[in-house]
């Protein structure tokens, strides 16, 4: 099976730099293993994970997410790769204030056909697929037709992983997704989104630097040890 992702002597410089920021010689993730990805402030993992979704380009080797080589993809194209296929969970949650719980949880089916069609084959619907997820995480029925800026921290947080994972995408990357929270709900938000990765074989490539939670991963990966020669800026 292709790895969901495949780096191969991957190297990024920014305009004007004498140093490259990126040098990763070799880094794979594959169909449904979950990755945690730690390293310190400026060891360039912010650029990285825009490179793998295709919000950067301008790198030389080879990055293939999905069995596509990113740089032969024309700009439209890797918006409907990243669309159709990768979830992500951002570390401010990224939820429109002026939207239901139930609406932010099913945006990426009104902007993904693909998603749409797979949350309808899997469940019917696109907001029993959100019901479904939401319920899976924890979130109580009486907050679906609430504003998601009525909810505490810790449900936006799982309403944010909902969106990401409605829809079925085969990667989910997660940006420090528990910064926000507190120890009883960062471990159950840990719980809840393994499970549903693994239960749907989705592969998760999670960023911290909570180091107490590498133990749940099936790899850790040290952005300082796969970033070899790479320059230490400001990420």
């Amino acid at each position: 099976m292709t790895d969901v992702i495949d780096i191969d002597d991957l190297q990024f410089r920014w305009q004007g730099a004498s140093a490259s920021l990126l040098q990763i010689d070799d880094f794979k993730l594959a169909a449904g293993e979950r990755v945690f990805l730690c390293g310190q402030s400026g060891s360039g993992k912010s650029t990285l994970l825009n490179l793998i979704t295709g919000v950067q380009d301008g790198y030389s080797g080879q990055l293939q997410v999905l069995g596509q080589e990113m740089r032969s993809l024309r700009p439209a194209q890797r918006d409907s790769l990243r669309a159709a296929s990768i979830g992500y969970i951002f570390q401010q949650f990224n939820l429109l204030p002026y939207l239901s719980v139930l609406d932010n949880a099913g945006l990426p089916c009104r902007l993904s056909p693909e998603r749409k069609a797979r949350a309808i084959a899997s469940f019917g619907s696109v907001s029993r697929a959100a019901l479904t997820l939401m319920t899976e995480l924890g979130l109580d029925a009486d907050c679906f037709d609430r504003a998601v800026s009525s909810l505490s921290i810790g449900q936006q947080q799982r309403v944010a992983a909902v969106r990401a994972l409605i829809g079925g995408p085969e990667l989910i990357i997660a940006d420090e997704p528990t910064s926000a929270l507190d120890t009883a709900h960062r471990q159950r938000f840990m719980q809840q989104l393994l499970a549903t990765c693994g239960e749907r074989g989705i592969s998760l490539l999670f960023v911290s630097h909570d180091n107490g939670l590498r133990e749940q991963f099936d790899r850790v990966v040290s952005m300082e040890e796969l970033n070899q020669g790479g320059a230490h800026v400001l990420d």
